[in-house]
């Protein structure tokens, strides 16, 4: 009998921890499993015999979240990079917010991106900026997606039918108005993606 003790990336909230609990538990060579979100960490009992560590990880990643390794051996990731990262995506997401909602509260908006006097560029536009979100946010939408496939929906569940249906409605609208099927530039949501 082996223990021990993994960091786990991609949990979001108490479903995401307890739904990664339940699947360890009952997978054949887990004694015991506990998951601990605010740690991000697994403590796993399992028999040596029958599972290793390749095959934890291999659990981890079926239920959808990311095993990064054995807690002590784990190297910290690079602060100046997640930094860098973070203020291209809140620059991003001022843009969008600036792109899709400028013209509603009076800000002036370029006539060039402008949603009703430049509708072509302003759809094209927005759904770029909301495709660099989804890949962002990508660890999110796998996570959505092999918890419905495993019958533990959580948050990121959630999240994933909301993101995809915002994304399919504004392409069809956008697509729509574009083929002129439609008079009037119809309202999108791809800034809620």
């Amino acid at each position: 009998m082996q223990k021990t003790v993994l960091r786990i990336g991609g949990m979001s909230c108490s479903a995401c921890s307890g739904g990664l609990e339940k699947y360890l538990n009952r997978q054949s060579g887990i004694i015991a499993a506990n998951v601990n979100l605010v740690m991000a960490s697994a403590s796993i009992e399992y028999d040596e015999n029958v599972i290793d560590l390749n095959r934890l990880a291999e659990f981890i990643s079926e239920a959808g979240f990311e095993c990064i390794g054995e807690y002590s051996k784990t190297e910290d990731r690079s602060v100046k990079s997640s930094k860098k990262v973070f203020i291209i995506y809140t620059l991003l997401a001022f843009l969008v917010i600036y792109i899709s909602m400028g013209h509603m509260i009076g800000i002036p908006v370029p006539h060039f991106i402008h949603m009703e006097k430049s509708p072509f560029a302003f759809y094209s536009a927005s759904f770029i900026l909301s495709l660099m979100f989804m890949v962002y946010g990508l660890n999110i939408v796998k996570s959505g997606i092999k918890n419905i496939i495993h019958l533990t929906p959580n948050m990121d569940t959630l999240v994933t039918v909301g993101i995809f249906s915002a994304l399919i409605y504004s392409i069809s609208v956008s697509l729509s108005y574009m083929i002129n099927l439609t008079d009037t530039p119809p309202a999108v949501y791809f800034e809620s993606v």
